[in-house]
């Protein structure tokens, strides 16, 4: 397959880090009755967790000073060791934070952070102390009701200040943060007696994932920037969303939809471009077909406008020759390939001096020793390496050299192993770099 990827990629890469705005701060931290003289400043962004965004040496009158451009979000304080507590980078770019002992702190210049030290430390008191009780229910199994009484009080009095806090901290990343990430209720009309509806399973998860992000605010650039918003993005592509790529395309398309409606491209911009700069470096028929719906779905019908023609051009140029091997397509007739006679055709390419290819090669012998006869499978390896004088299979082996493959039949090999699982009359049905999806991908096609 012809793929011109590599000029895409960088530029892609590097767009990723353009999407949210960026302030010039000079933030003073003292952490009193602390021994070491080295502090990390680490932050997050989109899939990216714990980035080094700076290293921070004592000064002479023990203070430490975080200064520079950076992204507004929530960062991380931490030593060698241990993490020590976390703040936010917001509105205002100069401010002091003291931290002492016992989980005292004093904030000067940043009522945002003040407020957000605040709930940490409610919201920590809330977890000892739920800790300490639910403790002394096992060492005192006789208390326990007056035991839970008392955690539930906690909790009520937590969610009281946590609504009060709502309520006069709107803008607050903490507040932003914690309804952005709350999921929406279940309707009730898909149980019965508290258990979900047999047969309604899918329904279910559709009418979730329809509604997964009515609570979130895309116009809060900041969520960008914390380790919440990718993991509840990964959530809802992975878990909430039936594992086909037209699924996931359509998952995608409704979240780029919702994400440009209630805010503006920030969000749905990272998503794709995140996706463009992965798919095509994934050789699996799953994650082609998802580009090449993204490229023609999305960036040719107007809805990334921030790519350039030159890269529109060449995701087209890639899928224009992914499109060719897709699910469906028929295999070239490589060496006659058409006459062989079985279910499934298993095409294999290697190279002899590929030492991916001998990483848990015994899955492909396996296959062949205990299923190939079992689904009237038949292998057929293609070396595209150096010539071999001896077959290293015990199933067919033929040696073709790279250049022949992409002139006569239009494929160019340009990774090993490389693996085409073919149906009867030679379409493809899926492809994959990973022995042991042979199996998996004739098992779900022979239980379709």
């Amino acid at each position: 397959m012809k793929r011109h990827i590599i000029a895409i990629i960088l530029p892609l890469i590097a767009s990723l880090s353009l999407c949210s705005q960026t302030t010039n701060y000079k933030i003073t931290l003292w952490i009193h009755q602390m021994e070491d003289s080295t502090l990390y400043i680490h932050s997050s962004y989109g899939e990216k967790e714990n980035l080094l965004l700076d290293s921070l040496q004592i000064k002479e009158d023990g203070s430490f000073i975080l200064e520079g451009n950076y992204r507004q979000g929530i960062v991380v304080v931490s030593t060698k060791y241990q993490k020590l507590f976390s703040f936010i980078l917001d509105k205002n770019p100069v401010f002091t934070i003291d931290i002492y002992p016992y989980g005292y702190y004093e904030v000067k210049g940043c009522e945002e952070n003040e407020r957000y030290l605040e709930y940490q430390k409610r919201n920590k008191e809330l977890k000892q102390l739920t800790k300490q009780y639910e403790k002394e229910i096992k060492e005192f199994p006789e208390e326990k009701d007056s035991l839970i009484n008392l955690i539930q009080k906690a909790k009520t009095t937590f969610n009281q200040y946590q609504t009060m806090f709502f309520e006069n901290y709107p803008d607050n990343l903490m507040t932003s943060l914690l309804i952005s990430m709350q999921n929406p209720k279940p309707n009730p009309k898909y149980f019965h007696q508290g258990k979900l509806i047999k047969g309604k399973e899918l329904e279910y998860a559709y009418d979730i994932r329809k509604r997964y992000w009515q609570n979130f605010n895309f116009k809060d650039q900041r969520i960008l920037s914390t380790p919440y918003f990718y993991k509840k993005f990964k959530t809802y592509i992975d878990k909430i969303t039936m594992q086909t790529s037209d699924s996931v395309y359509q998952a995608m398309e409704d979240f780029v939809n919702t994400a440009t409606q209630k805010g503006d491209t920030l969000y749905s911009r990272y998503i794709i471009d995140l996706y463009l700069s992965k798919l095509p470096l994934m050789p699996f028929s799953f994650n082609e077909n998802l580009y090449v719906q993204i490229v023609e779905k999305m960036i040719n019908k107007g809805k990334t406008p921030w790519l350039s023609p030159s890269e529109i051009e060449t995701h087209n140029v890639n899928i224009e020759a992914i499109k060719p091997f897709l699910p469906g397509k028929e295999f070239p007739n490589i060496n006659n390939l058409y006459k062989i006679d079985s279910k499934y055709t298993i095409i294999y390419f290697y190279s002899s001096t590929c030492e991916s290819c001998k990483k848990n090669i015994e899955d492909l012998f396996d296959f062949y020793n205990n299923f190939s006869k079992k689904y009237n499978a038949n292998i057929i390896s293609i070396n595209v390496g150096e010539k071999t004088e001896k077959n290293p299979f015990e199933w067919t082996n033929w040696q073709i050299a790279p250049e022949i493959l992409k002139k006569e039949y239009g494929i160019d090999i340009i990774r090993t192993p490389e693996i085409y699982i073919l149906d009867r009359d030679k379409k493809v049905l899926n492809k994959t770099v990973i022995y042991s999806h042979i199996k998996k991908a004739i098992e779900d096609w022979e239980n379709l």
